[in-house]
């Protein structure tokens, strides 16, 4: 008799232990609601061989009996979903494989945000492991002359993309110990300071971050002419105005990344020009771009 009852509650404590390892695994998928007939069938025969089991042995009690039938239909749902049956499905990580499929979708996307927009002309290239993997022109470069797009030779205007170069010049040179990117820029800066509004100084990752706090003063980021451009000391002066704590608010900030222009010229020693031409690039990969001053409309946007 004893050998029964152990033998009962060994099975009934299996069971049980079965059970609540089927919930830990499916709980996560308990909501999903796909149901798979040949799980549920399973999971209803062994509630039902739970069941019998339950019926026969002495051991338990009528409140343990429905616990364990309450699990068994826990079981039933939980190990019905197929994400529990079966290995979850591989994301994908290659991205873009068909350029033929990505132009289809861009040609749709352009054609109904330019005429949207009142956009002329626009360019795409698409970069993948280093490499061109598609490139097209959209609308026209001009359109008196109706002059296609083409996103080797048609030249935009860079405005603030150069602000990436200016922050990759700052990176670079915190690559080379010049700059630490969480140390006050006051002590990096020669020929212009950030005021004392505050007790925290300003550092060079919260001039990349646009976390600096600076007002944005406009209009008075253009000159009419090249002669007419001030240097970055002298046009920043008066407009470097702290409204905010940095590392508070994150606003964008043509002043903050002018501010790092100057860093770095009075790091390198070198205008931004030439520290942009020496240290990302050769001359040649900057045969496209486009800076203000070269059709009169002259610029801080560095």
């Amino acid at each position: 008799m004893s050998d029964n009852r152990g033998a009962s509650l060994a099975a009934l404590l299996a069971f049980v232990a079965a059970a609540l390892a089927a919930i830990a695994a499916g709980i996560g998928y308990f909501r999903r609601g796909e149901l798979e007939l040949r799980l549920v069938a399973g999971a209803l025969f062994m509630a039902a061989l739970g069941w019998g089991a339950l019926r026969r042995s002495q051991v338990v009690s009528d409140g343990m009996r429905v616990f364990v039938v309450a699990i068994a239909v826990l079981v039933m749902f939980t190990a019905s979903d197929p994400a529990v049956a079966s290995d979850p499905p591989q994301r994908s990580t290659s991205g873009a494989s068909d350029p033929k499929e990505l132009e289809r979708f861009l040609d749709g996307f352009f054609a109904e945000q330019m005429e949207k927009e009142h956009i002329p002309g626009a360019a795409f290239v698409f970069v993948k492991d280093g490499e061109i993997f598609f490139r097209k022109g959209y609308g026209f470069s001009n359109l008196e002359r109706k002059e296609p797009v083409s996103p080797d030779k048609t030249i935009f205007r860079i405005g603030s993309i150069s602000k990436v170069f200016t922050a990759e010049a700052v990176v670079q040179l915190a690559d080379r110990e010049a700059i630490d990117l969480h140390t006050d820029v006051n002590r990096y800066l020669k020929r212009v300071k950030v005021p004392a509004t505050f007790a925290e100084s300003v550092t060079a990752a919260q001039l990349l971050s646009h976390t600096a706090g600076f007002d944005e003063i406009r209009p008075g980021t253009q000159a009419p002419d090249q002669g007419s451009v001030l240097s970055l000391p002298d046009f920043l002066g008066p407009r470097l105005v702290r409204l905010w704590r940095p590392g508070q608010i994150c606003m964008y900030s043509t002043y903050g990344i002018t501010l790092a222009g100057a860093l770095v010229e009075d790091v390198s020693g070198l205008s931004r020009g030439v520290s942009r031409q020496e240290h990302l690039g050769s001359p040649g990969h900057e045969a496209h771009e486009h800076h203000p001053a070269e059709r009169g409309e002259c610029g801080y946007g560095i």
